[in-house]
Parts: structure tokens; sequence; C-alpha cells
């Protein structure tokens, strides 16, 4: 991935959460931001373990191929023969980022 944990991640403090807290709109912007930074650094582990997953089936007898191109969220693979499809696998994912709106209820 390229990216240590830490590289880019400053501007999400909470000192800068709490502060954006303050104007709905910004607070929804920041949130966002991370969601966004999470998503680009989980696409690309998830692409290569997907791809490395594919070779395998494929050296079993698949067929796989992308069916579009991958983007952050989205990464499916299928095996077609004509209008009939064998096998697909994909990997939807969904990152979730939220900030003084959740309630504990373990507590």
């Amino acid at each position: 991935m390229g990216k240590s944990a830490d590289s880019d991640l400053g501007r999400f403090s909470k000192a800068r959460f709490v502060e954006a807290a303050k104007e709905s709109r910004e607070l929804e912007k920041l949130c966002d931001e991370l969601r966004c930074e999470i998503s680009a650094r989980l696409h690309q582990g998830l692409v290569d373990e997907m791809e490395a997953v594919v070779k395998r089936l494929n050296d079993l007898g698949h067929s796989l191929k992308l069916r579009y191109d991958p983007v952050p969220g989205d990464i499916h693979y299928r095996d077609r023969r004509g209008r009939n499809v064998d096998l697909l696998i994909g990997c939807d994912n969904v990152v979730t980022v939220s900030f003084k709106d959740a309630i504990d209820y373990e507590e």
C-alpha cells in the first residue's frame, strides 16, 4: 500500500473533530474525508488479495475475469460462459465514520 499508518492522518486528530463538530457541515465533510482515506487504503490491499485468490482459483480450472475495473468498496470477478455465469466472487465493503452520534449501551 505504500503509506505508513501515520502519514496523512494528522488532519484527523480528535481536536479537529471537536472543532468541526461546532458546524455540522464541516463535521460531515471531515467524516467523509476520513471515510475516503480509509477506503482508499483498504482498496489496494483488497485488490491485491483478490488477485491472489483469483489466480489460484484459475489455476484450479476456473476462468475468472474482472467484471469491471475495481473501485473502492466494489471488486467483482466472474467466470462467464456465454450468458451463464459459473462462478461469481465479489468483495463489497463499506467504511463508516461518525463522530459523537453513537451511544454505547454496554457501559
